[in-house]
Protein backbone atom coordinates (compact mmCIF):
# COMPACT_ATOMS: atom_id res chain seq x y z
CA UNK A 1 0.00 0.00 0.00
CA UNK A 2 3.22 2.71 0.62
CA UNK A 3 4.50 1.42 -3.06
CA UNK A 4 1.17 2.18 -4.64
CA UNK A 5 0.87 5.78 -2.56
CA UNK A 6 4.72 6.72 -3.39
CA UNK A 7 4.09 5.58 -7.45
CA UNK A 8 0.77 7.18 -7.52
CA UNK A 9 2.44 10.75 -6.28
CA UNK A 10 5.09 10.47 -8.53
CA UNK A 11 3.00 9.81 -11.16
CA UNK A 12 0.76 13.09 -10.74
CA UNK A 13 4.03 15.16 -10.31
CA UNK A 14 5.34 13.94 -13.50
CA UNK A 15 2.19 15.29 -15.22
CA UNK A 16 2.26 18.48 -12.81
CA UNK A 17 5.83 19.25 -13.81
CA UNK A 18 5.29 18.28 -17.57
CA UNK A 19 2.38 21.23 -17.34
CA UNK A 20 3.68 23.72 -15.23
CA UNK A 21 6.97 24.11 -17.76
CA UNK A 22 4.32 23.54 -20.88
CA UNK A 23 3.36 26.81 -19.33
CA UNK A 24 6.01 28.33 -18.93
CA UNK A 25 7.55 28.15 -22.33
CA UNK A 26 4.42 29.24 -23.43
CA UNK A 27 4.26 31.61 -21.71
CA UNK A 28 7.86 33.18 -22.90
CA UNK A 29 6.55 32.30 -26.53
CA UNK A 30 4.28 33.86 -26.74
CA UNK A 31 5.38 37.28 -24.93
CA UNK A 32 5.60 40.14 -27.91
CA UNK A 33 9.32 42.06 -28.28
CA UNK A 34 10.30 44.54 -25.76
CA UNK A 35 9.46 48.23 -27.20
CA UNK A 36 10.68 51.07 -25.40
CA UNK A 37 8.08 53.07 -25.02
CA UNK A 38 5.62 50.66 -24.56
CA UNK A 39 4.25 50.15 -20.56
CA UNK A 40 6.16 47.71 -18.27
CA UNK A 41 4.13 44.74 -18.35
CA UNK A 42 2.16 43.11 -15.39
CA UNK A 43 4.19 41.14 -12.94
CA UNK A 44 4.23 37.53 -14.03
CA UNK A 45 2.68 34.47 -11.86
CA UNK A 46 5.71 32.61 -10.04
CA UNK A 47 7.25 30.45 -12.33
CA UNK A 48 7.39 26.54 -11.45
CA UNK A 49 10.05 24.78 -9.46
CA UNK A 50 10.65 21.09 -10.03
CA UNK A 51 13.24 18.75 -9.02
CA UNK A 52 12.37 15.00 -9.13
CA UNK A 53 14.93 11.91 -8.57
CA UNK A 54 14.71 8.79 -6.89
CA UNK A 55 15.81 7.33 -3.30
CA UNK A 56 15.05 4.76 -0.82
CA UNK A 57 13.63 5.24 3.06
CA UNK A 58 14.43 3.17 5.82
CA UNK A 59 12.25 3.10 8.59
CA UNK A 60 11.14 0.41 11.60
CA UNK A 61 8.15 -1.95 10.58
CA UNK A 62 5.58 -0.10 13.00
CA UNK A 63 6.35 2.77 16.14
CA UNK A 64 8.34 0.78 18.35
CA UNK A 65 9.35 -2.24 16.25
CA UNK A 66 13.09 -3.85 15.96
CA UNK A 67 12.90 -4.63 12.85
CA UNK A 68 13.66 -2.50 9.96
CA UNK A 69 11.57 -2.00 6.25
CA UNK A 70 13.45 -0.29 3.82
CA UNK A 71 11.20 0.74 0.36
CA UNK A 72 12.52 2.73 -3.15
CA UNK A 73 10.92 6.42 -2.61
CA UNK A 74 10.46 8.85 -5.86
CA UNK A 75 11.83 11.99 -4.48
CA UNK A 76 9.90 15.20 -5.55
CA UNK A 77 10.31 18.57 -4.59
CA UNK A 78 7.79 20.85 -6.90
CA UNK A 79 6.57 24.55 -5.98
CA UNK A 80 4.63 26.95 -7.46
CA UNK A 81 4.10 30.44 -5.61
CA UNK A 82 3.03 28.98 -1.82
CA UNK A 83 2.06 25.85 -3.10
CA UNK A 84 4.29 22.46 -2.74
CA UNK A 85 4.45 18.90 -3.29
CA UNK A 86 7.25 17.29 -1.77
CA UNK A 87 8.45 13.28 -0.69
CA UNK A 88 9.45 15.44 2.62
CA UNK A 89 6.53 17.70 3.56
CA UNK A 90 3.65 15.78 2.08
CA UNK A 91 1.02 17.90 -0.21
CA UNK A 92 0.52 21.62 1.02
CA UNK A 93 0.75 25.93 1.29
CA UNK A 94 3.20 28.01 2.85
CA UNK A 95 2.87 31.64 3.34
CA UNK A 96 5.55 33.88 4.72
CA UNK A 97 8.79 34.63 3.91
CA UNK A 98 10.19 36.70 6.61
CA UNK A 99 10.90 36.06 10.03
CA UNK A 100 6.97 34.48 10.51
CA UNK A 101 6.12 31.66 8.25
CA UNK A 102 2.91 29.06 8.67
CA UNK A 103 1.29 26.98 6.41
CA UNK A 104 -1.09 23.72 5.94
CA UNK A 105 0.23 19.67 4.70
CA UNK A 106 -1.66 16.80 4.31
CA UNK A 107 0.82 13.74 4.45
CA UNK A 108 0.13 10.06 5.18
CA UNK A 109 0.30 7.63 7.82
CA UNK A 110 0.97 3.67 6.88
CA UNK A 111 -0.56 2.68 10.19
CA UNK A 112 0.54 -0.88 11.07
CA UNK A 113 0.16 -4.56 10.09
CA UNK A 114 -0.41 -6.96 13.17
CA UNK A 115 1.46 -9.50 10.86
CA UNK A 116 4.88 -7.23 11.43
CA UNK A 117 5.23 -8.80 15.13
CA UNK A 118 2.76 -11.76 15.09
CA UNK A 119 4.37 -11.86 19.05
CA UNK A 120 3.82 -8.86 20.04
CA UNK A 121 0.60 -7.31 18.03
CA UNK A 122 -1.02 -10.80 18.17
CA UNK A 123 -4.83 -9.82 19.02
CA UNK A 124 -4.37 -6.26 18.47
CA UNK A 125 -5.30 -5.67 14.94
CA UNK A 126 -3.92 -4.13 12.10
CA UNK A 127 -3.88 -0.23 11.95
CA UNK A 128 -5.35 1.09 8.49
CA UNK A 129 -3.51 4.30 6.39
CA UNK A 130 -4.73 7.46 7.43
CA UNK A 131 -4.18 10.82 6.02
CA UNK A 132 -2.53 13.28 8.11
CA UNK A 133 -3.31 16.90 7.25
CA UNK A 134 -1.11 19.47 9.42
CA UNK A 135 -1.18 23.32 10.19
CA UNK A 136 1.84 24.57 11.18
CA UNK A 137 3.17 27.74 12.41
CA UNK A 138 7.09 28.63 12.54
CA UNK A 139 9.76 31.37 13.28
CA UNK A 140 13.41 31.62 11.67
CA UNK A 141 15.93 34.14 11.97
CA UNK A 142 19.37 34.40 10.07
CA UNK A 143 22.64 34.04 11.74
CA UNK A 144 25.04 35.39 9.59
CA UNK A 145 25.35 35.21 5.93
CA UNK A 146 25.51 31.19 6.05
CA UNK A 147 23.37 30.16 8.86
CA UNK A 148 19.48 30.71 9.45
CA UNK A 149 17.61 29.36 13.12
CA UNK A 150 14.21 27.96 12.96
CA UNK A 151 11.78 26.76 15.75
CA UNK A 152 7.96 25.41 14.56
CA UNK A 153 5.09 24.16 15.90
CA UNK A 154 2.74 22.13 14.31
CA UNK A 155 -0.75 20.00 15.61
CA UNK A 156 -2.34 17.17 13.10
CA UNK A 157 -5.09 14.88 13.02
CA UNK A 158 -5.19 11.28 11.35
CA UNK A 159 -8.09 10.71 9.25
CA UNK A 160 -8.57 6.86 9.58
CA UNK A 161 -6.28 4.61 11.31
CA UNK A 162 -5.97 5.94 14.66
CA UNK A 163 -8.57 8.64 14.14
CA UNK A 164 -6.01 10.74 16.63
CA UNK A 165 -4.38 14.22 17.29
CA UNK A 166 -0.81 14.57 17.71
CA UNK A 167 1.26 17.68 17.97
CA UNK A 168 4.86 18.51 17.62
CA UNK A 169 7.38 20.92 18.07
CA UNK A 170 11.28 21.89 16.88
CA UNK A 171 14.19 24.14 16.51
CA UNK A 172 17.18 23.90 14.46
CA UNK A 173 19.71 25.61 12.74
CA UNK A 174 20.72 25.79 8.62
CA UNK A 175 23.95 26.18 6.93
CA UNK A 176 25.13 26.97 3.66
CA UNK A 177 28.54 26.20 3.11
CA UNK A 178 31.16 26.02 0.46
CA UNK A 179 29.72 28.63 -2.11
CA UNK A 180 26.38 27.10 -1.50
CA UNK A 181 27.52 23.73 -2.40
CA UNK A 182 27.12 22.00 0.70
CA UNK A 183 23.31 22.75 2.76
CA UNK A 184 23.27 21.23 6.38
CA UNK A 185 20.23 20.60 8.84
CA UNK A 186 20.23 19.53 12.39
CA UNK A 187 17.29 19.92 14.79
CA UNK A 188 15.72 17.97 17.88
CA UNK A 189 12.23 17.84 17.72
CA UNK A 190 9.08 15.83 19.79
CA UNK A 191 5.87 14.78 19.67
CA UNK A 192 2.82 14.86 21.65
CA UNK A 193 -0.06 11.89 21.46
CA UNK A 194 -3.26 11.74 22.78
CA UNK A 195 -5.39 9.09 24.65
CA UNK A 196 -6.62 7.67 21.34
CA UNK A 197 -3.07 7.68 19.47
CA UNK A 198 -1.60 5.80 23.07
CA UNK A 199 -4.40 3.44 22.97
CA UNK A 200 -4.12 2.56 19.46
CA UNK A 201 -0.48 2.29 18.70
CA UNK A 202 0.99 1.44 22.28
CA UNK A 203 -2.03 -0.13 23.65
CA UNK A 204 -1.82 2.15 27.13
CA UNK A 205 -3.97 5.02 28.67
CA UNK A 206 -3.62 8.43 28.81
CA UNK A 207 -2.01 11.13 26.58
CA UNK A 208 1.62 12.68 26.47
CA UNK A 209 4.86 12.45 24.87
CA UNK A 210 5.77 10.14 22.51
CA UNK A 211 9.14 10.65 21.33
CA UNK A 212 11.97 12.87 21.39
CA UNK A 213 13.72 12.97 17.88
CA UNK A 214 17.15 14.22 16.19
CA UNK A 215 17.47 15.38 12.42
CA UNK A 216 20.42 15.92 10.44
CA UNK A 217 19.97 16.71 7.06
CA UNK A 218 22.88 16.84 4.81
CA UNK A 219 22.48 18.02 0.74
CA UNK A 220 25.51 18.45 -1.87
CA UNK A 221 25.36 20.55 -5.18
CA UNK A 222 27.25 18.34 -7.77
CA UNK A 223 26.91 20.96 -10.20
CA UNK A 224 23.58 23.54 -10.79
CA UNK A 225 21.08 20.80 -11.71
CA UNK A 226 21.96 17.96 -10.04
CA UNK A 227 22.02 17.26 -6.39
CA UNK A 228 22.52 14.31 -3.27
CA UNK A 229 21.20 14.33 -0.13
CA UNK A 230 20.45 12.52 3.45
CA UNK A 231 18.68 12.33 6.03
CA UNK A 232 18.86 10.86 9.27
CA UNK A 233 16.38 10.64 12.17
CA UNK A 234 16.85 9.09 15.69
CA UNK A 235 13.97 8.99 18.05
CA UNK A 236 13.31 7.38 21.26
CA UNK A 237 10.39 6.48 22.55
CA UNK A 238 9.07 7.91 26.30
CA UNK A 239 6.96 7.76 28.62
CA UNK A 240 3.96 5.19 28.59
CA UNK A 241 4.90 4.76 24.72
CA UNK A 242 8.41 3.69 25.71
CA UNK A 243 7.21 1.46 28.09
CA UNK A 244 4.22 0.14 25.98
CA UNK A 245 3.90 -4.01 25.66
CA UNK A 246 3.97 -3.57 21.67
CA UNK A 247 7.44 -1.70 22.12
CA UNK A 248 10.66 -4.43 20.97
CA UNK A 249 13.14 -1.21 21.80
CA UNK A 250 12.59 2.03 22.71
CA UNK A 251 15.31 3.67 19.51
CA UNK A 252 13.70 4.16 16.51
CA UNK A 253 16.09 5.44 13.52
CA UNK A 254 14.97 5.72 9.82
CA UNK A 255 16.74 7.79 6.58
CA UNK A 256 15.83 8.95 3.33
CA UNK A 257 19.03 9.51 0.79
CA UNK A 258 18.33 10.71 -2.98
CA UNK A 259 19.09 11.99 -6.11
CA UNK A 260 17.67 15.05 -7.45
CA UNK A 261 17.60 16.46 -10.80
CA UNK A 262 16.19 20.24 -10.54
CA UNK A 263 14.48 21.67 -14.11
CA UNK A 264 15.58 25.27 -14.07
Amino acid sequence: MMNRWIFGIFAFLVTFADASLASERSACADEPAPDVVSEPAPPRPAAARVAVGAGALTMPEYPGAAHTRILPLPFIDAHVGPLYLSTLKGIGLELGEGILYGGTSVYVDIGRNESSDPARLAGRGDIGLAADPRVYLGLRHALGTMALAHVETSLHRHLGGSDAFLADASAGVSLSLGRRQWTLDGSASTTWMDARYARTFFDVQGSGLRDVTISVFASYAINERWSVGALARVGVLVGDAGSSPVVATRLQPSTVTFLRYDFR
